[in-house]
């Protein structure tokens, strides 16, 4: 079950930063200022914000994740956009609902980045 990966996985703070850079975009930027906000590294406030909704989301919760995810390229990302964007929405109204892209390409002859093991970014 996807959505279980991605409690399982972003629930750990380097994993839950890696995947955070793998969104990028003003969209990471917004989170980022958020973890700066709440005196947070980026990767703890992911992780903390996949906690706090595993713990405390309610049936409509769970339904929407997954049919957010259904069908998505990268689901794993969509989802912890999701989750994210519901964590935001509180205190930033303006956080984009703009899909996730696929990662770019590598132009040739360079190195892909070293992702944590276990990263949520894999499907």
């Amino acid at each position: 079950m996807l959505v279980g990966d991605i409690i399982n996985s972003c629930s750990n703070a380097r994993v839950a930063g890696a995947a955070l850079a793998s969104i990028g975009g003003e969209f990471a930027a917004r989170v980022r200022r958020a973890a700066a906000a709440a005196d947070m590294e980026a990767g703890a406030f992911v992780a903390q914000e996949v906690v706090s909704f595993a713990d405390d989301a309610d049936s409509e919760d769970w339904a929407a994740l997954d049919k957010v995810m259904n069908g998505a390229d990268h689901p794993i990302l969509v989802g912890l956009r999701h989750i994210l964007m519901a964590a935001l929405s509180t205190g930033d109204k303006t956080v984009s609902s703009a899909p996730v892209v696929a990662p770019r390409r590598l132009r040739a002859g360079s190195a892909p980045r070293k992702v944590a093991e276990g990263c949520c970014m894999h499907s």
